[in-house]
């Protein structure tokens, strides 16, 4: 008898069936959603636990799949990017107007301590839902089912990101004063350590380190995915203002594939399964 794969990816059961029609991001052959007979199913059948590793990973597969999550799951991303918006507005606005009522008043002090707590207040506010989000991503890329409520499950991992993101936001604004060029630069190199911390991979000293070795050969499909992700946030805007709310959470899943596939979390080849077959039903 031959002995198992080594592959936590090998062995998934038959031949595949015929491929269904790809996405305008990539191959068929890697595009698995599109027939009712069938369904793709990530990687939760890989297991939760699998160590970080580096794998070079290029463009089309990141695309093809986030393209079939965020299409699989558009109701949810949607409803959770404009609760987003809603709560971030909720700050913003009641700020706005005391400012306003402040200033008629002539007490710039307290126009002053508005804006501070006020901006403080939607920092953190965003730090919060922004994990959350990250984690619906994740999950989704991963083939688990999301919920609204995952946007609300980012309190555990909140001060790991919180200091993460500082320190992190420190070294880059120095990078860029040094000519702008040496903080492009460690933002290639090092964005990973964002998920690394919400995925609980890494503590916030080993996430950055960790960090480069994901990045490691795949710093030019990086430099590509910007350069996406900005065209499909443009053609968003240019879609009345409204088009934000589809395209926002598109490049969520893009960057969260992106780390899954190039971090060894999920094939950056996927594979057809039946849609109904137990084994590979999300856990």
């Amino acid at each position: 008898m031959p002995p198992p794969p080594s592959n936590p990816f090998a062995g998934l059961g038959t031949a595949p069936p015929p491929k269904p029609p790809g996405s305008p991001f990539g191959e068929a052959s890697t595009n698995p959603y599109a027939s009712s007979a069938y369904a793709y199913v990530p990687t939760t059948f890989a297991g939760p636990n699998l160590p970080i590793t580096n794998v070079v990973v290029p463009l089309d597969p990141i695309m093809s799949h986030a393209w079939r999550v965020w299409q699989a799951n558009l109701g949810v991303l949607v409803v959770v990017t404009v609760i987003v918006v809603v709560a971030t507005y909720a700050i913003a606005i009641p700020q706005a107007i005391l400012q306003e009522a402040l200033a008629q008043n002539n007490a710039p002090e307290g126009v002053i301590a508005v804006a501070i707590i006020g901006n403080l207040l939607q920092q953190l506010l965003q730090i919060f839902l922004g994990i959350g989000q990250a984690q619906i991503a994740l999950k989704a890329a991963r083939g688990m089912p999301v919920s609204i409520g995952d946007l609300f499950g980012g309190g555990p991992r909140f001060l790991s990101v919180f200091l993460g993101n500082l320190i992190a936001g420190i070294v880059l604004l120095v990078g860029f004063m040094l000519c702008i060029v040496p903080g492009i630069l460690l933002a290639i190199w090092f964005w990973p350590f964002y998920y690394l911390l919400v995925d609980e991979k890494a503590s916030i000293g080993d996430s950055y380190g960790l960090a480069s070795t994901i990045t490691e050969g795949n710093r030019g499909t990086t430099v590509l995915m910007w350069l996406v992700s900005m065209g499909i946030i443009m053609l968003g805007c240019l879609a009345l203002g409204i088009g934000v709310l589809f395209a926002t959470p598109l490049v969520s899943v893009l960057w969260a594939t992106a780390y899954l596939m190039m971090a060894g979390q999920i094939p950056s080849q996927p594979q057809y399964v039946p849609q109904y077959a137990p084994q590979y039903a999300p856990r």
